[in-house]
């Protein structure tokens, strides 16, 4: 039980850390540049279909904040969701490399 509190602990920061550097600092802009045309820059469609990973990923945050909440029933809230410790482990660490899935976890938090 400690060992599964510590690796959600664990994760969340690896997490914040993904997410919390994921913008790229902002420049200000010269004059000579601001005056100049550019080409508008070709916008990327949201993706119409989301991952079956990032569809996992909101699922595993609201099973995390749910351990949270009721840290003595992790045995069933694992059993609720079908997972043991092991699986869960294996996919946080798939969530943590994928930076959609990532992002979706924090923000699920």
């Amino acid at each position: 039980m400690k060992r599964f509190t510590l690796l959600l602990i664990v994760v969340a920061l690896v997490f914040g850390g993904i997410v919390g550097c994921d913008s790229a600092p902002q420049e200000d802009a010269t004059v000579e540049e601001s005056a100049s045309v550019e080409e508008p820059e070709e916008v990327e469609e949201p993706a119409a279909e989301i991952s079956e990973l990032v569809e996992r990923a909101h699922e595993i945050a609201a099973l995390a904040k749910r351990i949270e909440e009721n840290p003595e029933s992790v045995d069933d809230l694992l059993s609720e969701a079908g997972l043991t410790e092991e699986q869960l482990e294996e996919v946080l660490f798939e969530i943590s490399e994928d930076p959609d899935a990532s992002k979706a976890y924090a923000d699920a938090r």
